[in-house]
């Protein structure tokens, strides 16, 4: 409980009823996405997940600014009291990254092996999860403080 009010700001009760509604089909999404990074991982000896954790690395090396709205983002440093509007900001920057990481592997010429289907909304929204668990990851893995030390 205590980390609901510290971490999310609100106690534990409050956020489930606040996230009931915005759940829906993302746990399988989730179980859907560590399929197919294995798939990935077998065919091609590296998942998307790490290949776009690295270009991250590399774009935020490059984008100071991008890098210092990550690290407000993920140190909780928005002055923001709503869930709500935390996640639009979230979604606003991944859309922003999203954009990123395109061009990055356009100029780059490297290929993101995302789904096997030609339907390009699907693979926007599988990209825009993979996002999700790469700044994940970066977080976890306290990569902003030694990506900031190297720029």
């Amino acid at each position: 409980r205590d980390f609901f009010e510290k971490i999310v700001r609100m106690n534990y009760e409050d956020f489930i009823k606040t996230v009931t509604n915005q759940m829906g089909d993302d746990p399988w999404f989730f179980f859907s996405i560590a399929i197919n990074e294995y798939k990935i991982f077998a065919e091609f000896g590296r998942t998307n997940i790490s290949l776009i954790v690295s270009i991250i690395k590399d774009i935020l090396r490059r984008n100071r600014k991008l890098l210092l709205e990550l690290k407000t983002l993920l140190e909780g440093d928005l002055r923001i009291s709503d869930i709500g509007e935390f996640f639009r900001v979230l979604y606003d920057y991944i859309r922003k990254l999203k954009n990123e990481i395109v061009d990055y592997c356009n100029r780059e010429r490297i290929e993101l092996k995302l789904l096997e289907t030609n339907d390009l909304a699907k693979q926007d929204h599988y990209l825009t999860q993979l996002l999700y668990v790469s700044l994940s990851t970066i977080k976890h893995q306290n990569l902003l403080d030694k990506i900031l030390n190297q720029s």
